[in-house]
C-alpha cells in the first residue's frame, strides 16, 4: 500500500523536523517542509500531496489560511490547520475554507494521528 505523502507548512524549523518525525512514525511519507506561504503552491504543483499541514500562523507576507485559498483555486488538495493560538476573526477565516481538521500546539501525538487518519480518509 503506498504511503500518503504529507506536505508540512511550518516556519519554525524545530517543529517542522518534530512534525516530520511523527509522520514517519505514523507510516507516512512526510515532504521536504515549507516555510513560507508563498512558496506552498509551487511546492503542491512539484509534489502532489495527498494532505497538507498547514500553520495558520507564518512568516512572510501570506499566512497560512491566504496559501490554502490559493492552493485550492487548482487543486482539491485536503488540508488540516495547526496553530498555537488564534483569535476569533482569524479562526472564523481558518473555518470558512472548509479544512478537514485543525490541530491545536503542543501537538498530542495520539490527537494529530486521528486528525490526520481522519482528513486522509475523507
Amino acid at each position: 500500500m503506498k504511503k500518503a505523502r504529507i506536505l508540512i507548512v511550518e516556519d519554525d524549523a524545530l517543529i517542522a523536523v518534530a512534525i516530520s518525525r511523527m509522520l514517519t512514525k505514523f507510516g507516512y511519507e512526510p515532504l521536504s517542509p515549507v516555510e513560507r506561504g508563498e512558496d506552498v503552491l509551487e511546492s503542491v504543483k512539484a509534489n502532489a500531496p495527498d494532505l497538507i499541514l498547514m500553520d495558520i500562523r507564518l512568516g512572510g507576507v501570506i499566512d497560512g489560511i491566504d496559501a490554502i485559498n490559493e492552493v485550492r483555486k487548482q487543486f482539491d488538495t485536503p488540508f488540516v490547520y495547526m496553530t498555537g493560538n488564534s483569535d476569533e476573526k482569524t479562526y472564523k477565516r481558518a473555518i470558512a475554507t472548509n479544512p478537514a481538521g485543525y490541530i491545536s500546539k503542543p501537538f498530542v501525538m495520539e490527537e494529530c494521528r486521528e486528525v490526520i487518519s481522519r482528513a486522509l480518509s475523507a
